[in-house]
């Protein structure tokens, strides 16, 4: 996705943007986060799939 930039929000943990600073990533501070987050892991050991939601937003994991 165009323009190649991480939006972070204020008071984000500075020792992860600088590293991400270290990598070559453009970090732009704001106001507030632009997306919502839904992750999906896979603990293979388990053999179970885990969910997540961004609680900022009310946002909460469901399935069957």
């Amino acid at each position: 996705l165009l323009p190649e930039e991480v939006l972070a929000e204020r008071g984000f943990n500075q020792t992860i943007l600088e590293e991400l600073r270290k990598r070559g990533h453009n970090i732009q501070c704001g106001m507030y986060g632009g997306s919502i987050v839904q992750g999906i892991e896979w603990r293979k050991q388990e053999n179970q799939l885990w969910a997540c939601s961004d609680v900022r937003k009310g946002g909460a994991p469901s399935g069957i």
